[in-house]
């Protein structure tokens, strides 16, 4: 589930905008002059493709960073881009700076400051958005893609709901959004016509292959990440669901994929 894209006044003033917008016309311009490298391993038709559509999104952008209006996610876009920009001319603005890069870092600081006065906002309406659909199914599905600091961890997915009709909340770790999707909308359904998942079980027909899946308590690592099913402030029971290696071995087999085990292990650090 994605939220909009919120409207916000540009704060830039017209000299940030217009260094913004020439940097990106630069970018768009070279892109276009040289759409394919010979030192990248990607087709030169994916090159070319893929250059193409980041041309129109740097033209898209440098008109768009003009209005008087900007989205959140043209803002976070922005932003990140500008960064990238600046830190190869300047960490911080200073005397030695060109002007041009000071105005940059100025324009991407008031970029981070809408970004960061809009997602207390943005969370809520997230929040609130997850609840009706949990309300409505019974059930919703939040997906968290994976982190590399301050320890690495796993994409992650869990329900949010189950709780409320006295059921553990479902987690599992390491799958592609999609999967993780189709495996906990079926088992949460099951929940909810009363043969939820138990610790220790084996179950089949949800992957291909005759391979089953895993239930366990949801270790602590994992289980404290799973906010946005919280109620009344605690994070309620929850169970992970694993799955197997290319062998069909669950994580806690004899012999089971060390890799496999480690792609389902959430790093037991403080949020």
């Amino acid at each position: 589930m994605e939220l909009e894209s919120t409207s916000h006044p540009n704060p830039l003033d017209p000299a940030e905008r217009d260094a913004v917008s020439h940097e990106l016309s630069l970018i768009a311009e070279g892109l276009a002059a040289e759409p394919v490298s010979a030192g990248m391993s990607m087709p030169a038709d994916e090159q070319r493709q893929a250059a193409m559509e980041a041309v129109r999104e740097m033209r898209a952008l440098a008109g768009g960073v003009q209005a008087d209006v900007i989205g959140f996610d043209e803002a976070a876009r922005l932003c990140g881009l500008l960064d990238v920009i600046t830190s190869s001319r300047a960490s911080e603005p200073g005397p030695g700076a060109p002007d041009w890069t000071r105005t940059l870092i100025g324009a991407a600081a008031k970029l981070q400051q809408l970004i960061d006065d809009a997602v207390p906002a943005r969370q809520a309406a997230y929040r609130e958005r997850l609840q009706e659909i949990a309300d409505g199914e019974g059930f919703a599905i939040q997906h968290v893609m994976g982190e590399g600091d301050p320890a690495p961890s796993p994409p992650f997915s869990y329900t949010v709901g189950l709780a409320a009709a006295g059921h553990h909340e479902l987690a599992v770790a390491g799958l592609h959004p999609a999967a993780a999707q189709a495996i906990l909308d079926s088992l949460a359904r099951r929940s909810l016509a009363g043969d939820p998942p138990a610790p220790g079980d084996r179950i089949a027909g949800q992957l291909q292959g005759g391979y089953e899946l895993g239930v366990r308590d949801c270790p602590e690592g994992l289980h404290r990440q799973l906010a946005l099913a919280a109620r009344d402030g605690a994070i309620p029971a929850a169970r992970q669901i694993l799955w197997p290696d290319t062998a069909g071995r669950l994580p806690e087999d004899p012999g089971a994929d060390p890799g496999c085990a480690a792609a389902q292990d959430m790093p037991d650090w403080e949020l």
